[in-house]
């Protein structure tokens, strides 16, 4: 819960249409007692025939009569007291000791309730007293128009009511999604900004899946909180302040069923929890599958694996199936046990008063239940009053669930918000040189893993703009080891050197500002060409941007098509070929201009007609800058100062094409297989 009161704290942005909407919930509470309270004239006035003037003199008449009475009871009272204290007083002093002292003790007590009844009665008569030339004045003369009045009034009632009630519908989703926008906003912030580790953990679908479900289960928890556990309960209380005003001894009979309820409703609490949780978690892993395999539909389809995807999701959809079924019987147990309280509630009142109305009797088991007699008005008042108290009590029957949804939901939101970051920025940071510098490994280890170790002891120093071609086998550790410069990843041990000084010492945005990554997935939004050739760098003259698609020789296919730069590509980029994505990514490269270009495998899908091209562009490109290129192709060794050799996450060779031939086995293997594959591609 501690999490939740986090999330609801965000309500004070909106403080005053809270207010506003509290405001709304008193009056509408209001409203609604107001027109369950128009019962009592109906039945005490109306159909007995009277106006509401006649029966109010004659509700006067009675409190006159019923007030002259207890003052005769009052008087001989205090003669029977007075003789019974003679009587004692007479005595010996052995017969005093046995005098009827418990029964002095009961006139004492009928003293007291005489005198209690007594004042009752006078505010009754001072209240009509009061009211009576207001009554004279402007009530109705005869019984139609009482009828007529009392119709009219529950109408204007129930329509303020309707009023109020979308007032205060409209101010509680303002201030609940309000909440929803601000938690996205804040979990989407800190997911751009954690860890890629931490983000691979979880898996893209589970992560869209908190943006989404969770934050939403949070803002249907605070629109419970501030609409119906805020609107309803006032409802609630003020029926059941009306029914004590009637009769509250009667009322604490009616509410002798709510200790077991209540015991039903912790027993029920228990088990919703985990099952809770796990339909969260399932509904995360069901995101997730599917994102994934919409993503690879394509290799889906070419490995004619739809049967084992479409039996992965049916399982895992049919577990949440369950799990929402579950919950929903748990939902149900605890409306069910909240009608069955309502209806208990009622059922006594109705047994009860019953037994008083029907019997003329004010007391139960010798128990006063009425200050006087009940009468069917009265009784029939306090039923409708008890009647209306269930409706609010029915509604409140799934905030519970509601509440702990929200609760768990936003445990899982914190998780991940507090969650600390492995790549922190410095305090301090030391401002980047303007061009390119020396660039060092010492020492440096690294496992996406605590048991695994992906590179080993890496020692390589790159100077200022020098072009390294890295190769090696798959797995060798070569993109991992260019992932560290931009600060994906921290090593575990050794550190990384730029002009001498930690990357750690210099500021995320800035290192990233300076370093560019082109790899072989093209990263690709579905937006206009422009956009995307320009992203990242803001406001761009459109004139850069044809002169670098010019450079990458993305020029000519983007012209032919039917919008040119305004051509919207489609997601990943899906609506252009394998080559034209990558020339695309590469003027993305050559427009943000950066100091340090890293090309992981980025002209792998370009035929060699426009690999003969972007490698004329690349030798102009890459001129002052340091440049580092995974590669398997030999044409684009031909750019590299110098070759690194890599097997499994170490250095093993280092030098020119013809040192590595002579001294470094591993590079011959490698070339020899590129040779070959280089003449099966042109035969």
């Amino acid at each position: 819960m501690k999490n939740l009161f986090r999330a609801v704290r965000l309500v004070a942005q909106y403080r005053w249409s809270v207010v506003m909407a509290t405001l709304c919930s008193l009056l509408i509470a209001l409203t609604w007692g107001s027109n369950l309270a128009a019962v009592y004239p109906f039945v005490e006035v109306i159909f007995d025939g009277q106006t509401v003037s006649s029966w109010s003199t004659q509700q006067t008449a009675k409190l006159q009569t019923e007030l002259a009475e207890l003052g005769g009871q009052a008087e001989d009272n205090g003669q029977a007291e007075g003789n019974g204290q003679a009587n004692i007083e007479g005595k010996p002093a052995a017969d005093a000791e046995l005098a009827p002292r418990d029964d002095v003790a009961l006139m004492d007590a009928a003293a007291l309730e005489t005198a209690a009844r007594r004042e009752a009665i006078l505010q009754r008569l001072r209240l009509h007293a009061a009211a009576q030339p207001w009554i004279d004045a402007y009530a109705p003369t005869t019984p139609f128009g009482t009828l007529a009045a009392v119709v009219a009034f529950v109408i204007t009632m129930t329509v303020v009511r309707c009023v109020l009630l979308g007032m205060n519908m409209v101010l509680v989703t303002r201030v609940s999604q309000g909440v929803v926008f601000r938690l996205q906003n804040e979990l989407f912030r800190s997911l751009l900004s954690s860890d890629l580790a931490e983000l691979n953990r979880h898996g893209t679908g589970a992560l869209a899946s908190r943006v989404n479900y969770e934050t939403t289960h949070i803002g249907s928890t605070v629109q419970t909180l501030i609409g119906r556990l805020l609107r309803e309960p006032l409802k609630l209380a003020t029926c059941v302040a009306g029914a004590a005003l009637v009769n509250w001894r009667l009322l604490i009979v009616s509410l002798l069923v709510c200790p077991a309820a209540m015991f039903v409703l912790m027993r029920i609490n228990q088990s919703i929890k985990q099952t809770t949780l796990r339909a969260m978690e399932g509904s995360a892993g069901l995101m997730n599958q599917l994102v994934q395999s919409l993503t690879y539909v394509k290799a889906i389809k070419s490995h004619n694996t739809e049967a084992p995807e479409r039996r992965a999701v049916r399982e895992t959809a049919a577990k949440l199936y369950q799990q929402q079924v579950r919950i929903t019987w748990y939902d149900a147990l605890l409306r069910g046990n909240n009608e069955v309280l309502g209806t208990g509630v009622v059922c006594l009142s109705l047994l009860a008063g019953g037994y008083l109305v029907l019997g003329e009797q004010t007391h139960i088991f010798g128990i006063r239940m009425s200050g006087s007699q009940m009468t069917f008005s009265t009784l029939v008042l306090f039923y409708g009053l008890l009647l209306g108290a269930t409706d609010p009590l029915r509604k409140l029957g799934g905030v519970h669930m509601n509440i702990r949804l929200g609760a768990l939901a936003a445990d899982r939101l914190y998780a991940h918000l507090d969650c600390p970051r492995k790549i922190e920025e410095p305090k301090h940071p030391r401002a980047l040189p303007g061009g390119p510098v020396d660039l060092s490994f010492q020492n440096v280890s690294f496992g996406y893993r605590s048991d695994q170790t992906v590179l080993d002891q890496i020692n390589v120093d790159i100077y200022a703009g020098e072009h390294i071609a890295i190769v090696g086998a798959n797995g060798s550790g070569k993109s991992t080891m260019m992932d560290l410069l931009p600060r994906f990843y921290d090593p575990r041990e050794g550190e990384v050197l730029l002009d001498g000084i930690s990357l750690k010492e210099y500021s995320v945005r800035d290192l990233r500002r300076y370093v560019t990554v082109v790899s072989q997935q093209a990263a690709l939004f579905d937006d206009t060409i422009a956009k995307n050739i320009a992203y990242g760098c803001g406001s761009v003259d459109p004139e850069r941007i044809r002169q670098a698609a010019e450079q990458s020789h993305a020029l000519e296919f983007i012209e032919a098509l039917p919008d040119g730069f305004d051509t919207k590509i489609g997601e990943h980029g899906n609506q252009l070929s394998g080559g034209q994505r990558q020339r695309l990514t590469l003027a993305r490269a050559i427009l943000r201009d950066s100091p340090l270009i890293v090309l992981d495998e980025a002209t792998s899908q370009i035929d060699p007609e426009s690999e003969r091209l972007i490698h004329e562009a690349l030798e102009t490109f890459l001129q002052g800058r340091t440049a580092l290129m995974i590669t398997h192709r030999l044409s684009t060794l031909t750019l590299a100062d110098r070759i690194i050799v890599m097997e499994q996450g170490k250095i093993t060779g280092t030098g020119t094409h013809d040192e590595l031939i002579r001294t470094s086995e591993a590079y011959r293997l490698l070339h020899q297989k590129q040779e070959i594959a280089t003449k099966s591609i042109a035969a």
